[in-house]
């Protein structure tokens, strides 16, 4: 066979892998997803600095399977919230904030599910975790100087300081 013939060879099946692959990249490609569009929380508070915040109002948008999402109540705090809050047995949500002030002062809440406050310890030291429900119903919080323990009626059970 002539050089003419192996390089004219060549070509076609050069243009034929091409082709190949060019549709193999279109028929892969997936279908626009409108979850995909919402807001995603890849990781432990939202970004890689974890901020815990995706700059996106909730009032009147629309959830998974065309759900009304707005919001149910608001409650002032004192702070901002370091943590993800836990949820009692009674539907009681615990959470801690973190006040910075010139007493770096925290705040553990306890709020019923309507969202008014059942009650409100005030600590001392920051709280940056996110608090634990014993299986007496005793809830415990880290602080940047120790754990505390509290009874499921916001009276202080323990303190351990570091």
């Amino acid at each position: 066979m002539s050089y003419k013939v192996f390089l004219l060879r060549d070509l076609l099946l050069l243009l034929i892998l091409s082709l190949l692959l060019i549709h193999c990249e279109k028929s892969v490609e997936p279908p626009i997803n409108e979850e995909a569009l919402m807001p995603q929380w890849g990781m432990f508070r939202h970004d890689a600095r974890h901020t815990g915040n995706v700059n996106t109002r909730v009032d009147n948008i629309t959830g998974a399977g065309n759900d009304s999402v707005s919001v149910k109540w608001r409650v002032p705090i004192d702070g901002g919230l370091i943590s993800t809050p836990a949820i009692g047995s009674d539907g009681t949500i615990y959470f801690g904030t973190d006040h910075i002030s010139a007493s770096d002062s925290s705040s553990f809440y306890a709020l019923n599910s309507d969202g008014t406050i059942k009650w409100r310890y005030i600590l001392l030291p920051r709280i940056w975790s996110s608090p634990a429900i014993g299986d007496d119903g005793s809830l415990f919080v880290g602080t940047m100087k120790g754990l505390y323990a509290f009874t499921d009626s916001g009276q202080l059970k323990l303190m351990l300081q570091n």
